[in-house]
């Protein structure tokens, strides 16, 4: 995701500001500052995490953002996101078998392009590698090898014999 605004990525990452002020120099404790009490400064540190919350909101589909309204700060609604698309750690393994399975099992359908097998087979390492499991390019190449021998010498390929 690339933003323009670094403290709205901040914001996003590390939450909102807390705004506070220092109780006692000497033993170092602070309370957090009211709102009444904010300086200019403070009010452009809270409204960053507003503008990087309606940043967020205005990227999503109506579908999706009626089910995340509810998020009070960016970062809130940036966990969110991240928990609804990316999952858990168990639901990552899942999915990190199933694309191993994919791969493992990806063959050429009957009838197919060699065009559109390439598209899937692209597709799928892509999604590999989006989900942090990135091939060799040695196991890539023998896999496209294996897939092209399986294509030449099949029974309706008016080219084999």
């Amino acid at each position: 995701m690339k933003i323009k605004d670094p403290k709205a990525w901040r914001s996003i990452c590390n939450g909102p500001p807390m705004i506070t002020y220092v109780v006692d120099d000497a033993r170092g404790t602070t309370a957090v500052k009211p709102e009444s009490e904010y300086s200019e400064e403070d009010h452009e540190k809270v409204e960053t995490d507003g503008n990087a919350l309606a940043m967020l909101h205005s990227a999503l589909a109506p579908e999706i953002d009626v089910g995340v309204r509810e998020a009070k700060c960016a970062q809130e609604l940036w966990n969110s996101l991240l928990a609804m698309y990316e999952g858990n750690e168990e639901m990552k393994e899942s999915k990190r078998d199933m694309l191993t399975q994919r791969f493992n099992m990806f063959n050429h359908f009957p009838g197919e392009t060699l065009e559109n097998q390439n598209q899937r087979f692209i597709s799928l390492i892509s999604e590999m590698r989006t989900h942090d499991m990135p091939l060799q390019n040695s196991v890539v190449n023998k896999k496209l090898l294996k897939l092209g021998h399986k294509c030449h010498s099949h029974p309706m390929n008016p080219g084999s014999d």
